[in-house]
C-alpha cells in the first residue's frame, strides 16, 4: 500500500473522532498479505503526529514497528495485528471497531483500548505494558490504571498477561436483562491484580466512570506527549 497521508474524509474522521487538522496514515482494504509497518515504509514521512489506521483488511497479518500517535482497526475480518515492542504509540490508545475474528497482540506500553462492536476477537496485552508506568509515581499499583471500554461486542477474548476476560454483551444482558445494547458502556480494568468488569453510567451525553484513574492516566499522558522527541 502507498502510505496515505491527510485522508481525512468527513465521515472517517467523525466515526474516528480525529480531527481535522490531523494526519491519517491510512492501510485500504489489504487481502492475503504480511505487511510489516516500519520507519523505513514510510521515509520522508512524520508518523508519531499521524494517527495509523487499518481498513477493511481481510485474511491478512500486520505488524507494526513505526511510531504513531494513536492507531485504529476498523471494519476488518480474519487479520492479526501486532503492537511490537519497536512501535510506540505516543497517546497509548488503541481502538479497534466493527471487527471479526480479528486477534491483536500488543507488546509495547497501551492505557487505553477501545472496543466497539466486535464479534469473536481477541486482544492480547504482554506483562508490564497495559497501563502508564509513570502512575507509580502517585502510589498506583502497576496495571491499575489501564483501561478497555467496550460496547456492542460479542465474545471478545481479552488478556492482560496471564489474566483473562471474557466482554460479551449477551453475557451482561443475563445479569441485568434492563440494560440497553445501545445506551450501554463497559470498562475491564485491575483491581487486587484482577481484571474486573464495570458498568459505565449514562449520565447526559457522556457516561460517568466512578473512580479517577483514567482521568489521572490521561492527564499524565497528556502531559508526557508534548514532551516526545
Amino acid at each position: 500500500h502507498k502510505p496515505t497521508t491527510n485522508f481525512c474524509s468527513s465521515s472517517m474522521s467523525a466515526q474516528l473522532g480525529i480531527g481535522k487538522n490531523q494526519d491519517m496514515i491510512c492501510l485500504i482494504e489489504g487481502e492475503n498479505e504480511e505487511v510489516v509497518v516500519d520507519r523505513d515504509r514510510y521515509d520522508g514521512v512524520e508518523t508519531k503526529s499521524a494517527a495509523f489506521v487499518i481498513f477493511a483488511c481481510r485474511s491478512a497479518s500486520y505488524t507494526i514497528e513505526a511510531k504513531f500517535a494513536k492507531i485504529f482497526v476498523l471494519d476488518c475480518s480474519k487479520i492479526s495485528v501486532t503492537l511490537s515492542p519497536s512501535c510506540k504509540v505516543f497517546t497509548q490508545y488503541f481502538e479497534m471497531t466493527k471487527c471479526a475474528d480479528t486477534s491483536v497482540s500488543i507488546q509495547t506500553r497501551i492505557c487505553t483500548i477501545q472496543a466497539d462492536q466486535t464479534t469473536d476477537c481477541r486482544i492480547e496485552v504482554h506483562d508490564n505494558c497495559f497501563g502508564n508506568e509513570k502512575m507509580f509515581n502517585i502510589g498506583r499499583n502497576f496495571g491499575e490504571d489501564g483501561m478497555l471500554v467496550w460496547v456492542h461486542c460479542s465474545n471478545l477474548d481479552f488478556w492482560v498477561g496471564k489474566e483473562n476476560t471474557k466482554c460479551d454483551f449477551a453475557t451482561e444482558k443475563r445479569k441485568n436483562p434492563d440494560i440497553e445494547k445501545s445506551m450501554t458502556q463497559f470498562s475491564v480494568h485491575f483491581k487486587s491484580h484482577k481484571l474486573m468488569t464495570k458498568m459505565l453510567v449514562p449520565q447526559g451525553n457522556g457516561y460517568v466512570v466512578k473512580n479517577n484513574l483514567a482521568k489521572e492516566a490521561m492527564d499524565i499522558l497528556v502531559e508526557d506527549s508534548s514532551e516526545e522527541d
